[in-house]
């Protein structure tokens, strides 16, 4: 039996969520400069799209992150 505590996804703090969003942006623009030729070239060609798919993935989550704060914690599944 499991108990159910609280984390930092379902039930983020403000100073959580600024840290997540401030370490997602940094990471974000770190990740596409590194692993495309972003100066001079469009990211979106079919070699980063491996890249392209793990920033989504990791805005959804940002995403998830904020709409629990907002809504004082997790939606009822």
């Amino acid at each position: 039996m499991a108990t159910n505590q609280p984390n930092w996804v379902k039930h983020p703090t403000k100073k959580q969520m600024i840290l997540t969003i401030a370490v997602w942006f940094v990471g974000l623009a770190l990740s596409v400069s590194s692993a495309t030729d972003f100066y001079t070239k469009s990211i979106f060609v079919s070699r980063n799209i491996f890249t392209l798919f793990l920033c989504f993935f990791a805005t959804v989550v940002i995403l998830n992150v904020v709409r629990n704060y907002k809504n004082g914690g997790t939606i009822s599944n």
